[in-house]
């Protein structure tokens, strides 16, 4: 018997989740829940499948897996809505797919005998996916009680994604690695495509030959490794590159200087691990990015 499922609050993550969910063939989408009716209907449709509903205590009490999608601020108020209303089933799973917030936020559907769990897709979603495939091989990290944990295996399964455990208290330095890969790479780049206008590359242009470049990196680092992947003039011990960038960079964006001297000297930490680098150099490139010691 397939698992029913409501989504609450059936947003860019919710929408993907829920169409991903029902054309794996192994759950069944009772309803996508929303604040407004029309926003519900436009769930559905996306979806494919199940009820729009307005109402999430209506929702939660028709399925035996819940999955609360609405924004991290909201998880703790919904959910403690619908349990003051009785609105989980006895023995419900009740899951948040926030990544910096553990079970714990879910802590009043206990009230209705429910079970409680996270699980987080290691993915981002700028807008809601259509393809079904989009969480094949995803990694979605979770934690829970027993029977929450088991069901997110299930889910993870049936979308062909890797599960991986995590102990809650380690949720906020996860979700903070996961920044530094996803939203710090979007901030990187939108950096450089300054820099690159203030050296008279127009913005349109530059991301025309910057994103090759950052796609061949990121196929580099899955290939062999941040290590190995490493290059430019770091990798290189030229110091006197080195050099030039950095006072071009104070001259020409000084605002940028800060963050160009951070992401330099973790790259000589790299250089040094690849032993591309000696200890001498290491420190000279350290005084020239402005390392305080």
């Amino acid at each position: 018997m397939r698992k029913t499922v409501a989504i609450i609050g059936a947003g860019k993550v919710g929408r993907s989740l829920g169409r991903a969910l029902a054309l794996s063939g192994s759950f069944e989408i009772s309803s996508a829940c929303n604040r407004t009716a029309a926003r519900a209907d436009e769930s559905v449709r996306f979806i494919g499948a199940g009820m729009p509903a307005t109402d999430p205590v209506v929702a939660a009490g028709e399925a035996g897996l819940v999955l609360v999608t609405t924004s991290d601020s909201a998880i703790k108020l919904v959910c403690d809505a619908i349990a003051s209303r009785g609105g989980f089933r006895k023995g419900a799973v009740v899951l948040h797919v926030s990544g910096a917030l553990t079970a714990e936020v879910l802590a009043g559907a206990r009230k209705c005998a429910a079970h409680i769990g996270s699980f987080h897709p290691l993915q981002t979603f700028p807008e809601a996916a259509v393809d079904p495939r989009s969480f094949e091989g995803v990694t979605c990290v979770y934690e829970g009680d027993a029977r929450a944990e088991s069901a997110v295996r299930a889910i993870v399964s049936a979308l062909n994604g890797v599960a991986v455990h995590i102990e809650a208290d380690e949720k906020p330095l996860y979700h903070a690695a996961s920044v530094l890969a996803c939203n710090c790479m979007v901030a990187l780049i939108d950096a450089a495509l300054e820099a690159f206008d203030a050296a008279g590359i127009p913005r349109k242009s530059a991301m025309t030959g910057v994103m090759p470049l950052v796609a061949r990196t990121v196929e580099n680092i899955g290939r062999i490794g941040t290590v190995a992947a490493l290059t430019g003039p770091v990798a290189r011990g030229d110091v006197q590159t080195v050099v030039r960038n950095v006072e071009a960079i104070r001259k020409r964006v000084p605002h940028l200087a800060g963050m160009f001297a951070e992401l330099g000297l973790r790259a000589v930490e790299v250089a040094l691990r690849k032993a591309a680098i000696s200890q001498e150099t290491a420190l000279e490139l350290r005084r020239v990015l402005g390392e305080k010691r």
